[in-house]
C-alpha cells in the first residue's frame, strides 16, 4: 500500500509542477547542447512573469491611486480622525478637504496634487502612499519603440 502512495504522490508532483515536464521534455536545437544551467532559466522564463523594469503610479483619467492602509495607519499613528485630520490641514496650509480623506482612504482616486499634499502632511515620500504598478521589459520596450 506504501508504494502506490509513493508512486501516485510521484505522478501528481510530476503534474502539478510544470518545471519537472518542461526539464524532462526539453531538447536542444540541433547541433547545440543544452547545460542544466541553461535548462534551469528556460524554466524559470517559463513559469515567472517579465520582472519589472521600474514602477509607475496607478492611474485612472488623471488621478492616483493611494494606499489606502498606509493612509490610514499614518493618519492613526497621529491619532486622528478624518475629521481632525482635515481641520489640521487647514490649519497648517495643506489643500486637502475632508472628502479628498475619505475618497483616498476608502480607495478612489485622487488629484496627485491631493497625493503631495498628503504625503507633505505626513512628512513622507510620495511615492509611499501611491499606488505602484510594475513596468515589464515588454512595455517598457513597447514605450521606448513609440518614442
Amino acid at each position: 500500500m506504501s508504494k502506490e502512495i509513493d508512486t501516485s504522490l510521484t505522478e501528481e508532483s510530476s503534474a502539478a509542477h510544470p518545471a519537472n515536464t518542461v526539464a524532462e521534455n526539453a531538447a536542444p536545437a540541433a547541433g547545440e547542447s543544452l547545460s542544466y544551467e541553461n535548462m534551469l532559466a528556460q524554466v524559470a522564463a517559463s513559469m515567472n512573469p517579465a520582472p519589472a523594469v521600474r514602477y509607475e503610479p496607478m492611474v485612472q483619467q488623471g488621478r492616483v491611486f493611494l494606499v489606502k492602509d498606509v493612509l490610514k495607519s499614518l493618519r492613526n499613528e497621529k491619532l486622528q480622525t478624518q475629521e481632525e485630520m482635515a481641520e489640521c490641514c487647514q490649519q497648517g496650509r495643506f489643500r486637502v478637504s475632508i472628502a479628498s480623506i475619505k475618497r483616498a482612504e476608502i480607495g478612489r482616486p485622487v488629484l496627485f496634487r491631493v497625493a503631495r499634499e498628503l504625503a507633505r502632511y505626513f512628512n513622507v515620500p510620495v511615492e509611499k502612499i501611491v499606488k505602484m504598478r510594475p513596468v515589464t521589459v515588454a512595455e517598457y520596450l513597447a514605450e521606448e519603440t513609440r518614442h
